[in-house]
């Protein structure tokens, strides 16, 4: 549902901000997603990667993939050169675009592999703010980084380390500050087992690898309390004074965040040289190409990536206003 709700999404944003908009894809399948969703639009706004000249129903999988790798690419070597100043992504199928690149594991990783950015994590944080369009209803803000992302739950234990923890504190911490504005954020780091491990009983990998990357994270002066029991965290998060959680595997983290937010939560890679955001949800095959596709999350995506830009004076967001 990807060019559907990105078509959507562009249509209710309010101008001048609309005129700051570049959409890259290719140009049949754009489109064809404006005029089944019967949404006016400027050509100037868009950055044409390919033109297969196909209905976008008669897309073979592996050129769907194709023409999707080559969209990203050219937007990550925009972004790297500063001509654009964030990075909005659409859902993509993982094994669609496994026809194209075998390896592929996700946006996250594959942003990260053509950015070579060493030491990415994974942020979910609902809107911070009211932007005044009627879909974005206030929701419980929640901000939660992920130590391991697109990997099977058989594999979480032995992929987590103290160093990969460190990452993922810190790079929520420099979040913190220089996207959100919070001077001094606190970051709750949440264990992997049942309790915690309740002192060992029930697994090691507390005292053994997330304790003493907590140690560190304090030796680095980032105000950082865990680990806490994952079966409770979430019924009291808001009365914690936290800023930002850390979780220890992607559903940790993700499920408790689509509960709270499910509308406005989004998805933030932190630690890539430019900023990037996507909608929490997935590609919804089952509905793509019949114009009922909610444009809300991509909606709040855009906006999140508005409000990181601001936050960090990007030039190229300030030069068109």
């Amino acid at each position: 549902v990807g060019p559907e709700i990105v078509a959507k999404a562009y249509g209710l944003l309010k101008l001048p901000f609309r005129d700051s908009v570049r959409i890259y894809g290719d140009q049949r399948v754009l489109a064809d997603a404006f005029e089944i969703n019967k949404t006016p639009f400027n050509p100037d706004h868009f950055v044409i990667t390919s033109n297969t000249g196909r209905c976008c129903r008669d897309l073979s999988d592996k050129i769907a993939s194709e023409i999707t790798i080559k969209a990203i690419e050219r937007a990550v070597a925009d972004a790297i050169k500063g001509n654009i100043a964030a990075i909005v992504t659409a859902p993509v199928n993982k094994h669609r675009m496994r026809l194209s690149d075998p390896e592929f594991a996700g946006h996250t990783e594959m942003l990260a592999d053509l950015s070579k950015a060493k030491d990415v994590t994974m942020m979910f944080s609902s809107l911070p703010e009211n932007y005044e369009y009627p879909m974005l209803k206030k929701e419980p803000l929640l901000r939660v980084s992920f130590v391991t992302n697109h990997i099977p739950i058989k594999a979480v234990s032995q992929n987590i380390t103290k160093e990969k923890i460190f990452v993922a504190i810190d790079n929520t911490a420099k979040a913190l500050r220089s996207y959100f504005g919070i001077k001094n954020p606190k970051i709750g780091v949440i264990g992997l087992n049942p309790h915690a491990g309740d002192n060992a009983a029930i697994g090691s990998e507390e005292n053994e690898i997330i304790i003493p990357a907590i140690n560190n994270a304090k030796k680095s002066e980032i105000d950082c309390i865990g680990p806490l029991s994952p079966d409770t965290i979430f019924q009291r998060y808001d009365k914690m004074n936290v800023d930002g959680w850390i979780a220890m595997y992607h559903d940790q983290g993700l499920i408790p965040v689509k509960l709270l937010a499910p509308n406005t939560s989004v998805n933030i890679t932190l630690g890539l040289p430019f900023i990037r955001t996507s909608p929490a949800h997935g590609t919804a095959e089952d509905i793509a190409w019949k114009g009922v596709a909610s444009e809300t999350n991509m909606l709040a995506a855009i906006m999140m990536g508005s409000l990181l830009t601001v936050k960090t004076c990007h030039p190229a967001f300030s030069a068109r206003g």
